[in-house]
């Protein structure tokens, strides 16, 4: 980590399953970690782990940040939930849910239920914790009754989170559903646009508390033309072309910028034509863009 700061990385993800399973199977050794709720998570060892980032001075002064993306909701406790806060205040925390159905959780094999994800953001708010929910459209035995109860989760908890973010569902290789169909390509169905509807409403709601802030932003510039990238296409299968769409984005520097939002990328409205990939850029927040079945925010480079 340190490494990578002195090469001029300045946000860092801490990526893993879930970095509060950590150094849980020792609570349990000699037999294997299967449960996903026992026991509770390592305390001693989590504390231990995020104290070796707070002993690198770039992160003491927050000048380089580390965040975490994903934890379960079955590890969310009172004490779990402090330590985010403590050593990961600009972070969001994200919670996987997929579906707002219980039953639909069931059949798909889900380790915990939308029950477990309420229960972790009543726990993360006492400790002033928004979290993200993570949601996937066009899973396998997605229907008219399963939105429904989906879009009913959505409006229990809108004003608790920080905000919803829904991927579309992809076959993954050596899964139960590798072989079934991946949902890409125009969005037809009318249940999945409701869920889409309904989540990028509230990314609407977020996105306007930061019009008129100004943010630096490093550019990513991306030909709407282009059909392969190092030799291999990108149009095959359910490849995303979400940049490609937006043609010009921004990806906010977190020095700059609270990690509280929700960008992760800004679509840049003007001027566009003499920008380079890599080009360091001030943006002022005009207001939002649809990128595909995103929005977005969108800005004008200022400087």
């Amino acid at each position: 980590m340190e490494r990578l700061i002195d090469l001029g990385v300045s946000k860092m993800s801490f990526i893993v399953p879930d970095p509060l399973d950590y150094k849980r199977e020792e609570l349990v050794a000699p037999m294997p970690l299967t449960d996903p709720i026992k026991p509770e998570p390592n305390y001693k060892e989590l504390e231990k782990l995020f104290k070796l980032f707070w002993e690198i001075d770039e992160i003491k002064k927050r000048e380089a940040h580390v965040t975490i993306r994903d934890i379960k909701a079955t590890m969310v406790t009172d004490k779990s939930a402090k330590l985010l806060k403590k050593y990961f205040p600009t972070s969001i925390i994200g919670l996987g849910c997929e579906s707002g159905s219980e039953e639909h959780c069931l059949k798909l094999g889900r380790g915990y239920s939308p029950w477990e994800v309420s229960r972790a953001t009543e726990i993360l708010n006492r400790h002033e914790i928004y979290p993200k929910i993570n949601l996937i459209v066009g899973l396998p035995g997605q229907d008219k009754e399963t939105v429904e109860e989906t879009l009913r989760f959505m409006e229990k908890l809108e004003d608790k989170v920080l905000y919803f973010d829904a991927a579309r569902f992809e076959a993954l290789p050596a899964t139960a559903f590798e072989n079934l169909p991946s949902d890409y390509g125009p969005v037809k169905d009318d249940n999945i646009k409701k869920i889409f509807e309904k989540v990028n409403s509230l990314h609407v709601r977020h996105i306007k508390k930061h019009v008129g802030n100004k943010w630096n932003v490093l550019i990513g510039v991306y030909d709407t033309n282009m059909t392969e990238i190092a030799g291999e296409e990108i149009d095959k299968g359910p490849k995303r072309k979400f940049r490609q769409l937006a043609s010009v984005v921004g990806y906010p520097l977190s020095k700059d910028v609270d990690l509280n939002t929700m960008a992760t990328v800004v679509k840049i409205i003007s001027p566009t034509k003499s920008l380079k990939t890599g080009d360091r850029k001030v943006v002022e927040i005009m207001g939002y863009s649809m990128v595909g079945f995103r929005v977005i925010p969108e800005g004008r480079i200022i400087n």
